[in-house]
């Protein structure tokens, strides 16, 4: 290893804008220029995502490359389907408290990469945990305290849930 950190992988199934701000992280540490960015964007496509390659070929710019790529993984349709997932989501037995809340925080700014973080949060992240989880005593507990970010509504929730669990 020559100890320079290295760029993730993209391969489709991680979040677009994370990446997107990854690379760019790399560019100004290396002092990349607009055609080593493009190089290693090339290089970082793994799986359905490398086939960007192919339909604009080896030579495609750097912006026709986030451009294609922003399209179709932080567009309108992917937009659209975090909003439903997120409107869906339902905690899974296996799933912690903490996954949960980061899970639908994602799909939160997914599908609304726009809307202020507060106002994401209070309108969105915090219903939606508080709907998504599976435990309906854990659910009313914590919607009676009220919390006012979903910050606060984790807190609560891990604190009611070791109660009701110790008390089962």
């Amino acid at each position: 290893e020559d100890g320079m950190l290295r760029l993730p992988k993209f391969d489709g199934t991680t979040s677009w804008a994370v990446f997107m701000m990854h690379l760019n992280n790399f560019a100004t540490c290396y002092s990349w220029t607009d055609e080593d960015k493009r190089f290693q964007l090339m290089q970082a496509l793994r799986g359905e995502a490398a086939g960007v390659l192919q339909v604009l070929g080896g030579r495609a710019t750097l912006s026709q490359l986030t451009d294609y790529l922003g399209e179709r993984y932080a567009g309108v349709a992917h937009q659209t389907q975090a909003r439903e997932e997120l409107k869906a989501y339902r905690q899974k037995a296996d799933e912690s408290l903490r996954e949960l809340l980061t899970t639908l925080e994602k799909l939160s700014c997914e599908g609304y990469p726009d809307m202020p973080d507060e106002k994401r949060d209070l309108y969105l992240s915090l219903p939606a945990f508080v709907d998504a989880l599976y435990d309906e005593e854990l659910r009313f507990h914590v919607m009676l305290q009220g919390p006012k970010t979903a910050s606060e509504a984790l807190r609560k929730a891990l604190t009611i849930d070791a109660v009701l669990k110790s008390t089962r």
